[in-house]
């Protein structure tokens, strides 16, 4: 569920980018708050330590993997602009191009986030005093 749920939204943020890129960076806008948040008040609890032991495992890989596919969304931004602005530009190739780079580059990477977010964070947060065991 962690893979679909992540993989849907990034693909979404991706394939929204055609109106100038907005979607992608508010997407990445609003991730990066709702996080902060989190981290925030979970490091009151916890603290901030125990936080980045729970977020980095699974974070450096999801993390670049969302914003791969959200510049790829700015990028299908800027081709909708250069076809607004009358230039030869095919929106179906890079729809095509940037589709397969989802595929085969951000895809592989957070299905590797969510087996660790699913398997190895349990384990780090049932060592974690204050964390509720898993």
């Amino acid at each position: 569920l962690i893979f679909l749920n992540n993989s849907l939204k990034s693909l979404i943020a991706m394939l929204t980018g055609f109106f100038f890129g907005i979607f992608p960076v508010l997407f990445i806008f609003l991730n990066g708050y709702f996080i902060g948040v989190v981290v925030f008040v979970k490091a009151q609890e916890i603290g901030i330590s125990n936080v980045l032991m729970l977020l980095l495992p699974h974070g450096i890989f999801e993390i670049p993997a969302v914003l791969l596919a959200s510049s790829y969304g700015v990028w299908l931004g800027g081709i909708f602009y250069e076809k607004v602005r009358g230039e030869d530009v095919s929106i179906g190739s890079a729809y095509r191009l940037a589709f397969k780079k989802f595929l085969t580059r951000i895809v592989p990477v957070l299905f590797l986030a969510a087996f660790i977010e699913t398997f190895v964070t349990p384990l780090v947060a049932s060592s974690i005093t204050g964390f509720p065991s898993v």
